[in-house]
């Protein structure tokens, strides 16, 4: 054994190093649901309703049992998506020099994307209807009515018809 400040003697650079432990190691069984959750996480939203759909039509789980465990959506994306289709109306819209940028003008330069932000808003309401996701749907016209609110009005009350 090597002490600092002391050199090696003979018999200790000659010793083998000290044994290792030997590591004790226990086998768990692989967890089966570790396998199918592996591989449900790498398929599509389409290719999991089919798997669902499956499981319900061969009655190996309750309609009631996938109703209480199924997670309410997720409703943030949506909203900051509809946010920024209204931000992109207001960056569409032309600079003011000489006049009123919401004139008739200034609908023009902007009607696609008014036109995408009102067919965001109600395509994803027609969904949640689809679904009678009555809770949701509530939860998401509350959540999306600012953002209706908050786009451009306009000189010309007939382009307007975007906001009603």
């Amino acid at each position: 054994m090597m002490l600092p400040g002391k050199p090696l003697s003979a018999a200790d650079a000659n010793a083998p190093p000290p044994a290792k432990k030997p590591k004790t190691t226990t086998k768990t069984p692989p967890d089966p649901t570790e396998s199918i959750v592996g591989k449900l996480g790498v398929l599509t939203n389409a290719q999991l309703v089919a798997v669902v759909r499956t499981l319900l039509e061969r009655g190996a789980v309750s309609p009631e049992l996938v109703e209480s465990i199924v997670p309410a959506p997720d409703l943030s994306p949506l909203f900051a998506e509809g946010e920024h289709l209204s931000y992109e109306i207001q960056k569409a819209l032309p600079a003011s020099r000489y006049g009123s940028a919401t004139d008739h003008y200034g609908y023009k330069r902007c009607a696609s994307a008014c036109a995408a932000c009102k067919r965001f808003i109600l395509d994803n309401a027609k969904a949640f209807k689809n679904a009678k996701q009555w809770g949701t749907l509530k939860d998401y016209c509350a959540g999306m009515l600012p953002v209706a609110e908050s786009m451009v009005v306009f000189d010309v009350e007939n382009d307007n018809k975007t906001r009603k």
